[in-house]
């Protein structure tokens, strides 16, 4: 009997640190898919400016004129993450980087969650005892509580929980993994491309047809001297027309003689690369990089069989990186 105890509480024990160690995994190693813009933009993306005095996008609700949201929570859950990151910036110069800029605040929450995990069952009996408290707010919490602590376990209750891990497994690749998973990734290409620059003093990239990038994760500070202009240029949901009239505007900015002081970068979901395959007025894309994995319920995947009868698959899931280059056999 004793020996059963001390078993089940070890299977218990090393099960609980095993899902810890997952969670800090997933963290460590960041999740690049992009579910939800509010994640930046009503929380790092409002703080990081103020922080590190990065090029950043302030959306409406936080507007000085007429805020309509409390900025208490960005300066719990980002603020104090992006402060100890600047701190260790004097020690160890570079820390700063898109990858340190997203996972910090992820860590501070990730530690924040543990706190509420052993938490949970007080937090329970809090809401459950306050007036008025409407039941919704806990319905979410009772299947995981009770396939977690129920002492009898049934054929049904093992089917359900195989169904819970399943979906859970697969909703948390499609959507933290490989939904507008090359986003981010592209943040950080693009921020070593403009540190890296030489020659050219000023660029501009297009997202088209993804979403918005968070600003503060290029780490671009326009203020210090010797630094290229970078500027972005988000067109989410606009049609062709309006992607070739961007370029165009771009790329006729600038007079004679200088193209090579300039450069235009477009981005967008592989699926669309019939768009820049096609003959344009004086300039062409050429690819410079690709993203994986990047899946947009936007652009579908087209599936399609190639030449040689071999199904094309991953070149589906990618994000492309195109640089705008004038084609000198069309101009005079």
């Amino acid at each position: 009997m004793l020996l059963s105890t001390i078993s089940t509480r070890l299977v218990v024990a090393m099960t609980e640190y095993w899902w810890i160690t997952l969670r800090i995994i997933l963290v460590i190693l960041p999740q690049n898919g992009f579910v939800y813009p509010d994640e930046f933009f009503q929380n790092p993306e409002v703080i990081a400016g103020d922080v590190f005095g990065y090029e950043v996008y302030t959306p409406w609700e936080y507007n000085n004129n007429s805020p309509c949201r409390n900025i208490l929570f960005p300066l719990i859950s980002s603020a104090v993450p992006f402060i100890l990151l600047k701190i260790l910036n004097i020690f160890f110069k570079d820390i700063v980087t898109t990858y340190t800029l997203l996972i910090f605040p992820r860590m501070f929450m990730l530690l924040v969650s543990f706190i509420l995990d052993y938490c949970i069952c007080i937090l329970l009996m809090c809401l459950s005892l306050c007036p008025h408290q409407e039941v919704r707010f806990i319905i979410p919490t009772l299947t995981p509580l009770i396939l977690l602590y129920s002492k009898t376990s049934t054929d049904s209750s093992k089917y359900l929980i195989t169904l819970w891990i399943c979906w859970n497994v697969v909703c948390g690749s499609i959507f933290g993994i490989v939904h507008e998973g090359g986003l981010l990734k592209s943040l950080g290409y693009i921020r070593d491309l403009v540190n890296d620059s030489n020659n050219v003093t000023s660029y501009d990239f297009i997202f088209y047809h993804t979403y918005t990038p968070p600003k503060h994760l290029l780490a671009y500070n326009p203020w210090l001297t010797n630094r290229p202009l970078m500027t972005i240029h988000s067109l989410p949901s606009l049609d062709e027309s309006h992607l070739h009239n961007t370029v165009t505007r771009l790329m006729t900015q600038w007079p004679p003689g200088y193209h090579d002081k300039f450069a235009v970068y477009v981005l967008s979901p592989s699926p669309l690369q019939y768009i820049f395959d096609e003959d344009h007025d004086e300039y062409k894309y050429q690819i410079r990089e690709q993203f994986y994995p990047h899946f947009s319920v936007q652009d579908p995947p087209d599936f399609h069989v190639t030449e040689n009868g071999i199904f094309d698959f991953l070149s589906q899931f990618s994000l492309i990186l195109y640089k705008v280059e004038l084609d000198h056999t069309l101009v005079t």
